[in-house]
């Protein structure tokens, strides 16, 4: 699966379809990426409470050790994981994520 836009420096809130962030992401993680999180920007619901978590790390590694993580959810009352592998998909597809080289700023 490669990604049809090569430029991984999306802007903030620059959307795309599913498929196509799913790409991003694959193609980002092979080229050792960085992962670079909207500044701000607060999710709501059970994914809100993963992204308080996920949405500090900086590398790939990082954050498949919180989809391995699990904690005791507020909301449901039972153990959850801190990050599930569709979150990035997700995130990169609705503009609050993007990837960068690891010496370029967000």
């Amino acid at each position: 699966m490669v990604a049809q836009n090569q430029d991984h420096l999306l802007t903030w809130a620059q959307r795309t379809d599913d498929n196509t962030a799913r790409a991003i992401v694959y193609d980002a993680q092979k080229a050792g990426l960085v992962l670079h999180w909207c500044p701000g920007y607060a999710k709501k619901g059970i994914s809100g409470e993963r992204y308080q978590f996920y949405s500090k790390t900086k590398t790939f590694t990082q954050f498949d050790t919180l989809t391995k993580d699990h904690v005791l959810s507020g909301r449901m009352g039972t153990m959850k994981p801190r990050a599930v592998s569709t979150d990035l998909a997700f995130d990169a597809a609705r503009g609050t994520l993007k990837f960068a080289d690891a010496d370029t700023p967000p």
